[in-house]
């Protein structure tokens, strides 16, 4: 018996032993434990993503407006990468939009520092013993926002811990306000939505500021599982997600009893997916493709931006581009130019012939562009309206040489001037005229309305090519134009009577570059920079870009009128008569190189000035131009439509300095009682013609107005006066093609 005693009374000193043994064994792993934890978690604080709600470096949708008809802006399209987002204030967004995503998502949102304790150890102890009726999220919304705004989605165990010290930490740094605000613009609400704006304008098409509480509890039921209760595929099943919802907003006193009554009752309209609002159309217009360009150039240009940062601004930076595109032109460009006959009949080359247009309103805002004909299928691809330079034949003639002349008093509204050659070339006539013969004299505006090639290159000649060169490159900004280059070891430019009179440019020039140079026809004179846009804003409503460029005044309003007049004489008698438009005048030239490669019409109305080019991407001759010569006809079409609704007006006037006179058809100069044959002009004040002697002079004394006309043209250019009549004076020199005479040249345009 005592022997058993002593035993049990050394097992029991053994066991006190083994159990103090390993209590300090555990003692030691749980310290090593905790050193590792401790070291751990002083990591991941250290580690932690530094966010800032204020500044939040995420995907923004860009949305682009219009004005309407009372010049107040309007949504028409919208331009993002992944995510459609759009940043809301918290004021401008309904109480209970915060208070159902409180009642469903964290009931102790106003209460916790970032991380609700309780109901996390509640949530991992479900998960363990399942005993919460399925999974419990323990997620808190500044949590959930963590998540969003990291893009950590592991399910793992380091992760919710990560996720938890920068709840914490981030609830030092802002507000319950701010925390909830920065939420509701970033959670995913289904459909590629984030955002209660971006939902509000998909799912009822409004603004999150217009929701009903059934609408913001239906957008709310949403995001725990955005498949499960989309609000298009399973009505069903987010009413009873959102019964679930206001019944826990009545728990928690967020809404009145009337209020859960009126919401849980009736019905629920949805808006169609695709409602104008959140319209993301998969292929841009030609408008939008060049705005988005625009935009981009700017954003380089001022800021020094990489094209690819400016790129990504556009498409993630949230921007509000307010555009100047007038959405009903646009449509029947689109319209006309994917269904029109007017270029039917056409012949030649391979594919099918192309043709672009620009319309600019005469302050020079972009309102509508196309180009290229048939359905557009492809993003920021080949714009012809301002990607394609080509040759304008005799539409160049109005800008690069007329208007110059008129401005300096060279030519009056009826000047008599030169239809003959100006030199031989290759022991031939140059430069031929497309009607195949020469007058030998005419008024200027039957030199206008018939397009003769002689007529303008006189002209040209008169004026000096070089003047004429920078009048174009330098007043009216078409940056195309060549001073000097090499082409296999020969040097070109477009300083030169060729290039300057008849077109026949080194590179060409693009639609509205030269839709841009006739607006100073309509307008008084005026050169506007054409732009696409008025402002840019980024997603916190600053201003980033604005268009502030004031208009330049490059011709007279007197020379305007005078022009302006002289090119209604191509509508109303000349190469231009398909141009007609029922009920306004219009003012315009045609262009046509002398193989037919290119075709073009210039036009304006009171309201707009539009340029159309026809022909192939590769060129090539083509058939069948006449009688319906394509770009007048088009260019009719569309602004037929345009036209349709606005009120009756005219082209600008300017009675203190233009005075309308009957002139002699025989000599442009002012009838006289004994001139049988006259016609009206108008004319600058400081640059009336004589009056007509009556007996019609003779060859030689026409021949003298003309030149003292070149002799005045002289005095005024920056130039040495060019020789009157060079015809043995041809304008090639050694070594330089200074004519570009291998290149397309005007005919009958």
């Amino acid at each position: 018996m005592v022997k058993f005693r002593a035993k049990s009374k050394q097992f029991k000193q053994k066991l006190i032993k083994a159990i103090a043994v390993m209590f300090c064994m555990g003692v030691i792993v749980c310290c090593i434990i905790g050193m590792v934890l401790t070291f751990f978690i002083a990591s991941m604080v250290k580690n932690r993503p530094n966010i800032d709600i204020s500044n939040l470096n995420l995907n923004y949708t860009t949305i682009i407006y219009a004005n309407d008809k009372q010049n107040q802006p309007y949504e028409v399209e919208r331009i993002h990468s992944v995510e459609n987002r759009i940043w809301v204030n918290l004021d401008e967004i309904p109480s209970y939009v915060g208070n159902a995503a409180i009642a469903v998502e964290d009931q102790r949102f106003m209460h916790h520092h970032g991380v609700d304790f309780k109901r996390t150890i509640f949530a991992f102890l479900n998960e363990m013993f399942h005993f919460g009726g399925g999974r419990q999220g323990g997620s808190t919304i500044t949590q959930q926002l963590i998540k969003n705004i990291t893009g950590d989605n592991k399910v793992q165990a380091t992760r919710k811990l990560r996720e938890m010290i920068s709840a914490l930490y981030l609830e030092k740094q802002a507000t319950k306000e701010e925390i909830l605000e920065a939420y509701l613009n970033v959670v995913y609400f289904g459909n590629n939505t984030n955002g209660i704006e971006a939902a509000a304008n998909l799912y009822f098409n409004k603004h999150a500021k217009d929701l009903t509480l059934k609408e913001a509890v239906a957008i709310v039921a949403i995001t725990k599982y955005p498949v499960r209760y989309d609000l298009f595929t399973h009505p069903e099943n987010n009413k009873t997600r959102r019964e679930y919802i206001l019944a826990k907003m009545l728990e928690f006193n967020f809404i009145t009893k009337d209020e859960y009554d009126e919401a849980i009752s009736g019905e629920l309209t949805v808006s169609d997916r695709n409602n104008p609002r959140t319209k993301n159309t998969a292929i841009n217009s030609y408008f939008v493709d060049y705005l988005i360009n625009d935009v981009i150039n700017s954003l380089v240009e001022k800021y020094g931006y990489t094209r690819q940062y400016a790129t990504k601004q556009i498409y993630s930076g949230g921007y509000r581009i307010y555009s100047t595109m007038d959405e009903h032109v646009q449509n029947i460009l689109q319209d006309k130019f994917e269904n029109s006959s007017a270029f039917s009949r056409v012949s030649g080359g391979k594919g099918d012939v192309q043709s672009a247009m620009v319309v600019l309103d005469n302050n020079g805002h972009i309102v509508g562009i196309v180009g290229g004909r048939g359905p557009k299928t492809i993003n920021r691809g080949l714009n012809r309206a301002t990607d394609t330079k080509r040759q304008p034949g005799s539409a160049i003639k109005p800008v690069a040489v007329y208007a110059l002349a008129v401005e300096k008093n060279a030519l009056h509204y009826s000047s008599l001037v030169k239809d003959s050659p100006h030199h031989k070339l290759n022991d031939k006539d140059w430069p031929k005229n497309a009607y195949g013969y020469y007058h030998g004299n005419m008024l200027l505006p039957g030199a206008i309305s018939q397009s003769s090639n002689a007529v303008a290159v006189n002209v040209c000649d008169m004026l000096g090519a070089e003047s004429c060169f920078n009048f174009m490159k330098n007043k009216l900004h078409v940056d195309s134009l060549v001073e000097s280059k090499t082409i296999n070891n020969k040097i070109f430019t477009d300083k030169n009577l060729a290039s300057m009179a008849l077109g026949a440019l080194t590179d060409g020039v693009t639609v509205l570059e030269l839709t841009s140079a006739y607006q100073i026809f309509a307008n008084g004179g005026m050169y506007n920079q054409p732009h696409a846009y008025y402002k840019v804003l980024d997603s916190h409503g600053k201003v980033v870009l604005e268009n502030t460029d004031a208009p330049q005044r490059v011709i007279s309003k007197s020379t305007s009128i005078v022009m302006n007049k002289l090119l209604q004489g191509v509508v109303t008698n000349g190469t231009g008569r398909a141009a007609k438009l029922n009920n306004f005048a219009v003012a315009g030239k045609t262009g046509t190189t002398s193989d037919d490669k290119d075709v073009w019409f210039v036009g304006s109305t009171p309201y707009y000035t539009a340029g159309v080019w026809v022909g192939y991407d590769i060129p090539h001759e083509m058939h069948n131009l006449w009688p319906n010569y394509p770009p007048t006809n088009i260019w009719r079409e569309v602004m037929e439509d345009v036209h349709k609704d606005l009120p009756k007006a005219d082209f600008l006037k300017d009675e203190a300095n233009i005075v309308p006179h009957k002139y002699c058809n025989k000599t442009g100069l002012l009838a006289s009682p004994t001139c049988s044959d006259c016609s009206y002009g108008i004319y600058r004040k400081q640059n009336v013609p004589a009056t007509c002697p009556g007996n019609h002079v003779s060859q030689e004394a026409t021949d003298d107005s003309i030149a003292q006309n070149a002799n005045a043209a002289a005095q005024t250019t920056n130039t040495a006066a060019p020789a009157i009549n060079p015809i043995n004076n041809p304008v090639i020199t050694q070594g330089v093609n200074t004519t570009n005479q291998n290149k397309t040249v005007a005919t009958s345009g």
